[in-house]
This record gives structure tokens, C-alpha cells and sequence, in this order.
């Protein structure tokens, strides 16, 4: 019994010795052959503590690698000694170091206009650069000429000597290599996604030189598609004779459903008003990445606009796209309206595209009235030709607030013929929104929508409508005419969680009506909830509208009420 005992009670003391051993603090101390060495050593530093002698071990072996590298070619240390119970300590000898590399090339094996980015001195037959970056411009060269379709190729120094105290060359070679082009391109996942837009959108496209840095990069583009996204990054097959690039893409629900209704009391009656919008918008379900969008709107005071847009993108596998729109407005019995517009569009890259159209418009006035010349209302024709630009770029806070960026810019120039005068007109159309993200949570949001009709006389039938929540919060749909108006929305946003945000309100708007020779300023304010829901996003608003010279009344509060569903 009593053997036992004094067994477990030297395995007790073994294994706590063994204990205090491993927890003990040890300590390295490493000098040069003198006080100069010492000094450029401790200049450069190094870990002193550790908790055991394997990394004291490996802290020397990388500390010298290190200062071989900077130019101490011939740095060696003394093996460790123990100094004391916790201290270990080496001597280093750095000797001579060499501060520049003269490099020997051949445009053969090196392009000269990449000696730009890695030297400032270089000539025909050598390039200079620092001891200490022979690693950092070797991998930079490597990178750029295997990002030029050479994906294998690969530079490395020979002969190298010293031709001096501080000075030593070297001649660059390369292991020749045939240089790599894509030759085919296969969708995994998606397997009909719409072959233009990899070429198109996307940037990627048969014969061109293979570049993985630049694949990646492309690739980002599909967050600007709505239709598709990118599971992982693409992967390559070489074989003796080819290249094959493989794209790893997933479908995504991109139709959408935009509803609108706002609730106001009419100012006469005390009647509750209901206005309405809805927005119905079909991509992609061709498998083509075409785009159809509908849009009924009633505001309520016995105006009905309803409009169609088609777009079909990358005719004949090329950057150009057609597109057709057709609007018709009605205000109660007074007059109709028909606008149709066809485009040519030009896509520059996957946010940026250009255009250029023809456009015509009809009104009919149906009172049955003579028209006059000083009549405000009366039957028209106009013919425009137009342009315009558009970017777009999509949020990375997709689920809430899905467009970072959105503007768009169009030029109509034309002419306008009624029964009594024959008018030129200039009409410029800007709208514009932008999301500044501060952080996480917090963002500001706004939207600008500007319009502008020069002519030589006005209808009323041809002026531009707007208020509402789409341009000034607070009135009623489409219950507001001008020539010129310029709108500003703003809000700011806090993110109360990851599927809903609270936001502020404060709206601004001047507008000029040329044909009753008015202008004003309007305000609204107001604040707003939005909420992602398994329908879609939510989103409601209170806001209060006035003009300038006018107070707030609680009464004219108007509620906006809207539903984004993507399906």
C-alpha cells in the first residue's frame, strides 16, 4: 500500500516539473559580430519571448532568412547556446550587403512596357532594381505575363555575381510557353443561360487571351444582372491543344410586381380618395434576357395612364438592343394622349449603355371645341428623334434596397403641329437615385427627377405631371403640371434589422408652368417604414405636403402604401 502510494506521488511531481517546464517563459538574445551588426539586427527586430525552444528555433531560422533576402547574401548564424534557465542566445554575421540588382533581359522573354511598373531605370539590355525587391517585382512579372495568356510561363534569375561592393546582376529567363486564348465556354448550373450575354455582359467570349485575374473580375459583373448570379469562380481545363473556361451560374427569380395606393382626403367633399398603381415587370422567362414591363396607373381624379415597355438585348449575339414603348394617357372626357417610341441601344459595359430613337406623340381634344391659337388645349402631332444614357448599378444590400445607383438621361428634339402653329421643341428628362451608405446601418438615400420642355407656345394637353411618391410626397398623384420641375427626394435610413429599415422624409420641388405663366415651390415631409415580407418588400409612407407661403395641416397627410415582390 505504502509502494502505491510514493508511485502516484512521483508521477504527480513528474508531470507538474513537466508542467512549470512548459509554462516557463523563455527568452532570445541575438548579436551581431559588433555593435554595428548588433544594431542593424535589432533595427530590423525580432520576437523575444516565447513558451518553448521549438519556436526560439524557428524565430532565428526565418529572422535569417529575412535578412538574406534584403541583401546580406552571406548572413549566417552560430547554433543557440543556453545562456541560463531562460534565456537563449546566437550570434549572426551579416557581412557585406548589397543594396541594388542590375537584371539583363531580352524582349523576347520580357515585354518592355512592363518595366514601367517594377523599375525607373532600365534600358534596352537591363533594368535596376532594390536587393530587397527582387521577390515582390519576380511575382509581379510572373503574375502580368501569365495573366497574358501564358498561365504557365515563368520567370526566374541565373548567373547571378557581384560586380561590386553594393551592386550584383543577374539575367532574367523564362521557360517558353504557348500562349493560351479561350477557346470554348460551358455554363454549369444554368445551363440556358442566354448565350450573348456571357459575350456581352458578362465580357467573356471565344478567342480572347486567357487572363484568370481578369475572369474573376468579370464575373462580378453578374451582380448588375438580375436574372442570374454567380455561384463560385470560374475553373479552367487546359489541354494540349486548348482552353476551356468553366462557368459555375444559378437562375434568380426576376420578375417583379410593383403595387401602389395612396390614401388622401379630398379637400371638398371630406371623402376618403384611393389612388393606384401597379407595375408588372416579365425578364428573362424566354431565356433570352428579354424584358417586358407594364404599368397601370389611376390617380383617382378620372386620369388613367397605362404604359408598355419590351426591350430584346444583343441582337444577332452583339452589343445592340432594340426596344418599343407605348404610352396612353386620358383625362376624363377632356383629351387622350399616345406616345410610341422605338430605340437603339448600345451597351458599353455591364452598368453603362447609350441610345438613340425615334419618338411620336398624339393628342386628341374631345370637347369638340374649334381650336384657337391662345387655346391651352387642342389636337396635336409631334415627332422627336432622341437619345439618352443610362447606368445602373445594383446594391450589395440586395434584399432591402436592391439599386445602388440608377440614372438615366434623354435628349428629344423635334417638332410639335396643331391646327394652328407648327412649333420646334428641345425636352431633356433626367431621373437619378443614389444610395451614400454610411455604414451597416445607416445610409442616405436620393432621387432627383428633372424635366424640361422648350417650345415656342404650351398646351396643357403636352406638359409633364407629376407629385406623388415617386416624385414629391405629400400630393397626389399626377395632380401637379409644369414645363420645368426638378424634384428632390430624400431619406435618411437606419437599418432596425436585416429585413426592416425605418427612413425619414424631406422633399423639395420647383416647377414652372409656361402656359398659365406660374412657378412654385413645394415641400413635403414625412416619415416611412419598409419591410421585407415573404410577399415582398413593404413599404409605407406618411408624408405632408405644401406649397411655398403655406403651413403644414395635419388633414392633407397622405399615406403611400406600396409592395415590391420579385417571382
Amino acid at each position: 500500500m505504502k509502494h502505491s502510494t510514493k508511485k502516484k506521488s512521483l508521477l504527480i511531481i513528474i508531470l507538474l516539473h513537466g508542467f512549470f517546464l512548459e509554462a516557463q517563459e523563455l527568452f532570445l538574445q541575438i548579436n551581431g559580430k559588433d555593435s554595428v551588426e548588433t544594431s542593424i539586427i535589432d533595427s530590423i527586430g525580432y520576437q523575444k519571448k516565447f513558451n518553448n525552444f521549438i519556436n526560439i528555433k524557428k524565430e532565428t531560422d526565418s529572422l535569417l532568412l529575412y535578412i538574406q533576402k534584403i541583401g546580406f547574401l552571406n548572413a549566417g548564424r552560430n547554433p543557440l547556446e543556453k545562456t541560463n534557465d531562460s534565456l537563449f542566445s546566437t550570434h549572426f554575421s551579416l557581412g557585406n550587403k548589397y543594396e541594388i540588382l542590375k537584371v539583363y533581359y531580352s524582349t523576347s522573354v520580357l515585354p518592355k512596357n512592363l518595366l514601367k511598373k517594377v523599375s525607373t531605370k532600365f534600358t534596352e539590355n537591363y533594368f535596376i532594381i532594390p536587393f530587397s525587391e527582387i521577390e515582390k517585382t519576380l511575382t509581379y512579372l510572373n503574375n502580368q505575363i501569365a495573366n497574358k495568356g501564358q498561365p504557365f510561363n515563368f520567370l526566374q534569375l541565373s548567373e547571378i555575381k557581384a560586380i561590386g561592393q553594393k551592386e550584383m546582376e543577374a539575367t532574367l529567363t523564362s521557360n517558353s510557353t504557348k500562349k493560351r486564348t479561350i477557346d470554348d465556354i460551358v455554363v454549369k448550373g444554368y445551363e440556358k443561360f442566354p448565350r450573348s450575354f456571357v459575350k456581352n455582359f458578362i465580357g467573356i467570349k471565344k478567342g480572347q487571351v486567357f487572363n484568370k485575374t481578369k475572369l474573376n473580375k468579370q464575373l462580378k459583373n453578374l451582380k448588375n444582372l438580375r436574372f442570374a448570379s454567380s455561384l463560385k469562380n470560374p475553373e479552367v481545363l487546359f489541354t494540349k491543344d486548348s482552353t476551356t473556361v468553366y462557368l459555375y451560374l444559378k437562375k434568380r427569380n426576376s420578375n417583379l410586381f410593383d403595387g401602389f395606393l395612396g390614401f388622401a382626403t379630398d379637400e371638398e367633399s371630406g371623402n376618403l380618395e384611393i389612388t393606384g398603381n401597379a407595375t408588372l415587370q416579365l425578364v428573362n422567362n424566354l431565356n433570352l434576357g428579354e424584358s417586358l414591363v407594364m404599368n397601370y396607373k389611376n390617380d383617382g381624379e378620372d386620369q388613367q395612364q397605362f404604359n408598355a415597355k419590351i426591350e430584346l438585348p444583343y441582337l444577332f449575339n452583339t452589343p445592340f438592343s432594340i426596344g418599343g414603348e407605348l404610352n396612353l394617357f386620358r383625362k376624363d372626357t377632356t383629351y387622350t394622349t399616345t406616345d410610341q417610341k422605338a430605340t437603339l441601344s448600345y451597351q458599353i459595359n455591364a452598368k453603362t449603355s447609350l441610345n438613340a430613337g425615334y419618338r411620336t406623340s398624339k393628342s386628341n381634344y374631345l370637347l369638340g371645341e374649334t381650336a384657337t391659337a391662345g387655346q391651352i388645349n387642342t389636337d396635336f402631332n409631334s415627332n422627336f428623334f432622341t437619345t439618352g444614357a443610362s447606368f445602373k448599378e445594383i446594391n450589395d444590400y440586395e434584399d432591402l434596397i436592391p439599386v445602388k445607383t440608377d440614372l438615366n438621361l434623354s435628349t428629344d428634339f423635334g417638332k410639335r403641329t396643331s391646327e394652328a402653329t407648327t412649333s420646334d421643341q428641345l425636352i431633356i428628362r433626367f431621373r437619378g437615385n443614389h444610395i451614400f451608405q454610411l455604414n451597416n446601418r445607416n445610409s442616405i438615400y436620393l432621387n432627383n427627377e428633372t424635366f424640361y420642355l422648350k417650345s415656342d407656345n404650351y398646351l396643357e394637353n403636352e406638359l409633364f405631371r407629376f407629385g406623388g411618391i415617386n416624385s414629391i410626397r405629400g400630393f397626389e398623384e399626377n395632380s401637379l403640371l409644369a414645363s420645368f420641375y426638378s424634384t428632390l427626394q430624400s431619406e435618411y435610413r437606419y437599418l432596425l434589422s436585416s429585413t426592416l429599415y425605418a427612413h425619414s422624409i424631406l422633399d423639395f420641388a420647383y416647377f414652372k408652368n409656361n402656359s398659365l405663366e406660374t412657378n412654385e415651390k413645394l415641400y413635403g415631409i414625412g416619415f416611412g417604414l419598409g419591410l421585407k415580407t415573404k410577399a415582398g418588400l413593404l413599404k409605407v409612407d406618411f408624408a405632408n405636403g405644401k406649397s411655398d407661403g403655406q403651413n403644414f395641416e395635419f388633414k392633407s397627410t397622405k399615406i403611400h402604401l406600396s409592395l415590391t415582390a420579385f417571382f
